[in-house]
């Protein structure tokens, strides 16, 4: 058995998946391969930061309230047209925010600090040399990281690439994850259950999780509590696959055949069994390019090792910082610890004050079958093997589940 630690330390220690060519718009929630750098200057060019007039500034230093000075309107740029010259001195062209500025012209006055009339426009003040403008490349330079590796895409990141005009971007290639539930007694949701049967809900709950994390679920299957039928399935599903998750039949009873099933396959076990309560009979294993990781099928040890486990694995393989974030904060109730184990403690956050540790309260049920509370938990708080019971106030760490970050 290993520590809970150790178990978070091996699933970091895989390489992320190659890269792979994508479309801007395929590219919502993807991680970026390598850093992006900008193809283009921005602003594209000099531009207007206001509606009004680009003008000389040369052509206003003597106006005033007593002495205004007067201008002829040259011609109007619209948005999209090339912005040509502005023209003899002592003339002005109508601009609209965002218009690219004249050649000639090195200022803008706004719309509501002239009078027009007409083809005219009448100033009673200065205008300054560089007034409303957004120089060329003062925002970014062509050539200037845009994106660092690793960044995963949300809707500004790729507003950004598209303002650049970046249409396709090298990103980590998606997790593919298979998904092998087990249990005779198990049956689908939807189905006349029989006396010792059981709803399934680890196959939704796993797929759901993958799908937070990023990963794409190419396959999903069933198996009873049979040893030759879960070594087919664990061989051929961890052959078209990154990733294989298994829920249920990692433990040592009679009925449980995935450990037995990954040898026989040919995966190497970097770890089973680990120090924590609940999700004890914990499996890693690689084969080649594919990973298998075994949870025991207890629902609620399902979404601890889910919320905690496969989302640091999944961000491991798919480029993205994988190590936990474990934060402070103080129990709302005592509780009971684990003289050998790390109790992972399905919390819910209390109202606190700005300056204080959140306060985090235990579910009431935490048994590893129970998910009653799930929708309502925002992480797991970490109780450290100890002898003694923990009292409401204690200082501990916890981390935050993926769906509430």
């Amino acid at each position: 058995m290993i520590t809970l630690d150790e178990a978070l330390q091996r699933l970091q220690g895989f390489a992320p998946l190659g890269a792979e060519s994508v479309p801007l718009r395929d590219a919502l929630g993807r991680v970026t391969a390598s850093a992006i750098e900008s193809p283009v200057d921005l602003p594209l060019g000099d531009q207007s930061a206001m509606d009004g007039y680009a003008l000389r500034s040369a052509d206003t230093a003597t106006a005033s309230r007593d002495a205004p000075v007067e201008l002829r309107l040259g011609h109007e740029l619209h948005t999209g047209q090339p912005p040509g010259e502005l023209g003899e001195p002592n003339t002005a062209v109508r601009i609209g925010t965002g218009g690219w500025l004249p050649a000639g012209a090195d200022a803008i006055v706004a719309q509501e600090d002239a009078t027009r009339s007409g083809q005219r426009l009448t100033l009673s003040a200065p205008v300054l040399a560089g007034r409303h403008l957004r120089r060329r490349g003062e925002t970014l330079r062509r050539g200037q990281q845009l994106l660092q590796a690793g960044t995963r895409l949300g809707p500004g990141a790729l507003g950004l690439l598209a303002q650049c005009g970046v249409d396709r971007l090298d990103c980590v290639r998606r997790p593919r994850v298979a998904i092998l539930t087990t249990g005779s007694e198990l049956r689908p949701p939807g189905r006349q259950l029989k006396p010792g049967q059981a709803f399934e809900c680890n196959g939704a709950l796993v797929a759901a999780a993958v799908a937070l994390e990023g990963g794409e679920v190419v396959a999903t299957e069933h198996c009873p509590d049979d040893a030759a039928a879960t070594r087919q399935a664990v061989d051929r599903l961890a052959a078209d696959s990154d990733l294989l998750i298994t829920t249920g039949g990692v433990s040592v009873g009679d009925a449980d055949h995935v450990v037995a099933a990954a040898e026989a396959g040919g995966f190497t076990q970097l770890f089973w069994r680990v120090a924590q309560k609940p999700g004890k009979p914990l499996l890693l294993a690689r084969r080649d390019g594919a990973v298998l990781l075994g949870i025991p099928g207890n629902p609620a040890s399902v979404f601890t090792v889910t919320g905690l486990h496969l989302a640091v694995l999944l961000r491991q393989l798919g480029g993205r910082d994988a190590t936990p974030n474990w934060l402070a904060g103080r129990l709302h109730t005592p509780i009971n610890a684990d003289a050998r184990r790390v109790r992972l403690l399905r919390v819910r956050l209390q109202p606190q004050t700005a300056d204080s540790a959140p306060i985090l309260e235990p579910l009431p049920r935490q048994g590893s079958h129970e998910l009653i509370g799930a929708e309502t938990v925002d992480g797991f708080a970490r109780i450290d093997p100890c002898h003694d019971g923990l009292s409401a106030g204690t200082a501990v760490r916890w981390i935050a589940l993926p769906s509430r970050t």
